[in-house]
């Protein structure tokens, strides 16, 4: 019984899905000045996206300093790749997620390397993709790419600036696939060491102002390494335990668009105390990028077009 009702939801889960894909076609169609149509990886209940992934829901706060449209995103269904909707790839490693027909693609990348072959369409356009190396991977598929590099959420800055309430020695970020580890575990132990949450926040605004709260970040999530270096907390990538291979690729591609070529990630494990993180604060130095390019050629933006 219990299998059955789980069938019964999916499927109406699917249908659901198709229905709202249709009708934001038809919006697109008839409307398409009045809103951003938006490829992302996020959950959304009732028009309203779940705190699930904190760098892919940055999209829908980031358009709404760019323009006054209303952000639409578009739920994934197998009528996706058969009706196309004019739409925009900005934020996350998602490239091989969607389907790039009739999309605008504006700092996105590739989240694996060995994962290139599920690229499915060409894009309308790319402005500009995270970094080399997902620049790289698109030519090889024959996808039209700039040298223009640079994740999105690098202009935060611009447009946000954090509210200090505390401070902590160190804050660590955990990709959400390792908050449950033991090392993280044991570090948040001690006072000196912040938790920053990517998922089930209260706000938004949390994540930033809690990262400019910290002394010295260490994040294997790629968006905490992305908004420590944007309003230039030193920062320490790290790693719990070992990821599938080709994982380190976004944290590389990343990195080399900052023109950091060198970075490594810091292995945590039993051993690994609070001295020997904050040993790593005095390697920081902060990367370089040219990040009037990236918001030049923004296809969102007031002052742009949307198709």
């Amino acid at each position: 019984m219990i299998k059955i009702r789980a069938k019964i939801k999916t499927l109406f889960k699917t249908i659901n899905e198709n229905i709202r894909y249709f009708f934001y076609y038809c919006c697109n169609v008839l409307f398409r000045d009045r809103y951003v149509f938006i490829k992302a990886s996020v959950y959304v209940e009732h028009g309203v996206c779940l705190h699930s992934n904190w760098g892919d829901e940055l999209i829908e706060h980031l358009v709404k300093y760019l323009t006054n449209k209303k952000t639409i995103f578009l739920p994934q269904c197998r009528l996706e790749h058969t009706i196309h909707i004019n739409s925009n790839l900005c934020i996350g490693s998602i490239l091989t997620f969607f389907d790039l027909n009739k999309t605008v693609v504006w700092g996105s990348g590739i989240l694996n390397n060995n994962e290139v072959y599920k690229i499915r369409g060409i894009p309308d356009k790319v402005c500009a993709v995270r970094g080399p190396r997902t620049r790289t991977e698109l030519l090889k598929k024959g996808i039209e790419c700039p040298e223009i590099y640079g994740d999105p959420a690098l202009l935060m800055p611009r447009f946000y600036q954090p509210v200090i309430c505390s401070n902590y020695s160190i804050g660590i970020i955990p990709h959400f696939g390792d908050v449950n580890k033991d090392d993280v575990r044991r570090l948040i132990s001690d006072p000196r060491i912040k938790l920053i949450k990517v998922r089930d926040y209260e706000k938004w605004t949390d994540f930033i102002d809690e990262i400019c709260s910290c002394d010295f970040v260490i994040s294997s999530s790629l968006h905490g390494l992305i908004i420590a270096e944007a309003y230039g907390i030193p920062s320490q990538w790290v790693e719990f335990g070992t990821y599938v291979d080709g994982w380190e690729f976004k944290y590389y591609d990343f990195y080399e668009s900052i023109g950091k070529m060198n970075e490594v990630p810091l292995k945590i494990n039993e051993t690994t105390t609070y001295e020997t993180i904050m040993e790593k604060k005095d390697d920081w130095r902060k990367g370089y990028i040219d990040l009037d390019k990236l918001m030049d050629v923004c296809p969102v933006s007031s002052n742009t077009s949307n198709s």
